[in-house]
């Protein structure tokens, strides 16, 4: 994170993810997880996957030689989420996910944004899923914070309530 400049972290989260997906091939694994294959060569097969690719990133190459010649290869498949993780809290950027049991127009979408960028005085990337099991309304999971103003989360802590009543 540090080697890389402000204009390069873009092209090394594009890299990283590339990587990421390219650990889910089971031959690029065999091939990065080889005892048998030397590690300039493995280098020099990720350097080839991120060139067909059209990515360019010095900071991402020379992380790679290091990780690779270390013998620590394992950790590429899931640096992606954390270097993502460092980049957006250097630039004070929140990544949210909101479940919702419907389709959310513009509108809403737009209100959730302001709302969590309001709440917590950061910019918001958000990822939107759909999930029907929650009968209706949304649950919201932001950094390690979790907001459920789903129906069924509703009717859970009504449950909830009534039985530590019953006591």
């Amino acid at each position: 994170m540090e080697s890389a400049s402000e204009d390069e972290i873009p092209e090394v989260l594009r890299g990283l993810k590339l990587l990421g997906k390219a650990f889910r091939q089971e031959n690029f694994t065999d091939i990065v997880y080889s005892p048998n294959i030397a590690a300039h060569e493995k280098i020099g097969i990720i350097k080839d996957l991120l060139k067909v690719k059209g990515i360019d990133s010095p900071a991402l190459i020379s992380g790679i030689d290091v990780i690779v010649d270390k013998r620590r290869e394992g950790i590429l498949e899931n640096l992606y989420k954390t270097y993502e993780s460092l980049a957006y809290n250097r630039e004070n950027i929140s990544k949210a996910l909101v479940i919702t049991a419907f389709t959310l127009n513009e509108a809403d979408i737009k209100a959730i944004k302001e709302k969590l960028k309001e709440l917590l005085n950061r910019q918001i990337e958000l990822e939107i899923e759909q999930d029907r099991s929650l009968i209706g309304g949304i649950k919201v999971f932001v950094d390690d914070q979790e907001l459920d103003l789903s129906i069924g989360g509703q009717l859970k802590k009504m449950s909830k309530q009534m039985i530590s009543e019953k006591r």
